[in-house]
């Protein structure tokens, strides 16, 4: 990770830039000086809860991991789909029906296994509504 004060002074250099664009502030040194008074120990929170995220994060590798985006008409898979029932409840589920509509997206992680072969893993089912549902 850079250093947090590199990055604290991008973010706030950044946006003192959007500032004097938009007309907000005469010059990029008076707005510097704004933003930084005024959002400067906001920005450093910031910086500071991304990097511990980062470090949190550093040994999953984005790759393994996928969205699950379910379309009209797909059937129904237990195994990477939960029902919804409009009401933010989950339903029953319906195997072999069809799908209507996604109300959550989904995230599978591609898992070596022990065999040397490797599998998907649902880590968050999507959520579907059933076209049976609403006919």
């Amino acid at each position: 990770m850079s250093d947090p004060k590199t990055l604290i002074s991008v973010v706030v250099e950044g946006f003192s830039d959007i500032v004097v664009a938009a007309g907000c502030a005469p010059s990029s040194s008076a707005a510097m000086s704004k933003v930084s008074s005024q959002f400067g120990d906001k920005v450093s929170s910031i910086i500071s809860i991304a990097g511990q995220f980062s470090k949190m994060i550093g040994g999953m590798v984005s790759a393994d991991f996928e969205v699950l985006a379910v379309g009209p008409m797909e059937t129904f898979e237990e195994r990477t789909m939960e029902k919804d029932g409009g009401d933010g409840k989950a339903g029953a589920t319906a195997s072999g029906h069809k799908v209507l509509c996604a109300t959550n997206l989904g995230m599978t992680k591609r898992v070596q296994l022990a065999s040397g072969k490797s599998d998907t893993l649902t880590v968050i089912k999507a959520k579907v509504v059933l076209l049976e549902d609403h006919v």
